[in-house]
């Protein structure tokens, strides 16, 4: 099959997308949380030690496999995201194809690179591309739901669009569906003595959680393709009624409200990420809203200008994302995250020039309170191979003191406070580093006296 030229540039734009600049995003504690999974999985050889943590064991072995590049931990854990974010886009690019037609291809394919969505969490090492990626690989191999489910626990959303939409005979994908989730169980049952649970409440403020979730998707989808998409969603419905059967897009339609509500309904500490996998449904009904356009017969020229206008505030979003994350339009709660609270890295390579400009050429010993983004940047920056970094629990709520091995050390022991800077009056140390995140937090490094 002779593959079109434009398909190469799509996939070059793409992949230059989510990996050009990846190094100026600050790196978010949960995206440290990660690539310390890793290292523990290195260090210890258990293939599901991270189940322990509640973690799913897939993305977590990705990483691990990207790290044997020569490059920087963050960096090639990034990659994972952005490697795994194109193969979710031509996968719904196909499946548009076939559930639209063939026109639908190359708008699917675009508009899953060009959504700020997409855009910002392909450039993460957080889970979500990833659980994306093998919840749309379910729709053509049923038995990639249990790879999902070994993502993150969230991949069992896809369960009934797969029973509804997969690939084979109802009963040969049950069948298949049932092998793979024995599969998760058996995972489970190897790595913790049990066969897992999922945690639902019932508790959640829905009506609070509905009007965040709008809040963010207008950031991370843009009001041109919400409306595109509302359009596909109706076309999906009339086209129904038409030709009186159920469609695949009027099931898409569904399946991707249905779990919108779920969501909502059920999360009780509710983050925009929690809505990546929705991405699936919108880019699908947004594809089915421009082919309703397209084929109005309308100009090309007024198609194509019309098609860029509608991707223009997403396109504008996503420069902002690559050059100047810090500016970007992303959510309030994203940019607090990455950028502000404890859980932000900024700074970190700031904080590790003052490291080396204190060590001199000894070696010296830094201390953090947990595997938050700090640690991970440290730990992975070449120039400190002679700092020994290392999580002390006498760094975490409440303060005591400082153990008496650390304080007969030889070395130079520095020790770095995120969330809390209030010290005991009666530490032997000195604050000799203070770098401001904002105008209300800071991250400190302190320096023990003996």
């Amino acid at each position: 099959m002779k593959i079109s030229p434009v398909w190469f540039l799509l996939i070059a734009g793409f992949l230059f997308s989510r990996f050009y600049n990846l190094e100026n995003l600050p790196l978010f504690s949960d995206e440290g949380y990660a690539v310390a999974r890793v290292w523990e999985l290195k260090n210890t050889g258990d293939l599901l030690g991270m189940v322990k943590y509640t973690t799913q064991p897939i993305f977590i072995w990705l990483i691990a496999l990207f790290q044997l590049l020569p490059l920087d931990n963050v960096i090639s854990g990034r990659l994972v995201s952005g490697i795994f974010g194109l193969g979710t886009a031509l996968i719904i690019s196909k499946l548009a194809g076939k559930w639209i037609n063939s026109h639908a291809e190359i708008p699917a394919f675009i508009l899953m690179s060009v959504l700020p969505f997409s855009m910002f969490y392909d450039r993460t090492i957080l889970f979500e591309s990833v659980t994306l990626f093998f919840m749309v690989l379910a729709l053509i191999f049923p038995m990639a739901t249990g790879l999902a489910v070994l993502t993150k626990q969230t991949g069992w959303l896809i369960l009934p669009a797969v029973l509804a939409l997969g690939r084979g005979s109802f009963r040969g994908r049950s069948i298949k569906i049932l092998i793979s989730i024995l599969m998760v169980s058996v995972v489970w049952y190897f790595a913790a003595g049990n066969f897992g649970s999922v945690s639902i409440s019932a508790h959640a403020n829905f009506k609070n959680n509905l009007l965040r979730s709008m809040l963010w998707l207008i950031d991370y989808l843009t009001w041109p393709v919400i409306w595109l998409s509302v359009l596909g969603g109706l076309a999906a419905l009339v086209g129904a009624i038409k030709q009186k059967k159920i469609t695949p897009i009027l099931i898409v339609t569904g399946w991707v409200l249905g779990i919108f509500l779920f969501i909502n309904k059920t999360a009780v500490i509710f983050y925009p990420r929690y809505l990546y996998s929705t991405l699936l449904g919108v880019v699908l009904l947004s594809a089915n809203g421009w082919e309703i356009i397209r084929s109005r017969e309308l100009n090309k020229i007024v198609l194509s200008g019309l098609f860029v206008l509608i991707l223009l505030p997403g396109i504008i979003s996503d420069w902002k994302i690559i050059v100047t994350p810090e500016k970007a339009n992303i959510p309030l709660e994203d940019r607090f995250q990455f950028f502000e609270d404890w859980t932000s890295g900024v700074g970190s390579k700031q904080l590790a020039e003052k490291i080396i400009e204190i060590s001199g050429s000894d070696g010296i010993n830094v201390y953090l309170e947990e595997e938050n983004s700090y640690f991970v940047t440290l730990q992975s920056d070449p120039r400190l191979k002679e700092v020994r970094v290392e999580v002390a629990d006498w760094l975490i709520d409440p303060l005591i003191e400082i153990p008496t091995e650390v304080l007969k050390d030889d070395k130079t022991s520095l020790f770095i406070r995120n969330r809390h800077p209030d010290i005991p009056a009666d530490w032997p140390v000195e604050l000799v580093w203070v770098y401001p995140k904002t105008d209300k937090r800071s991250v400190y490094l302190y320096k023990i006296t003996k």
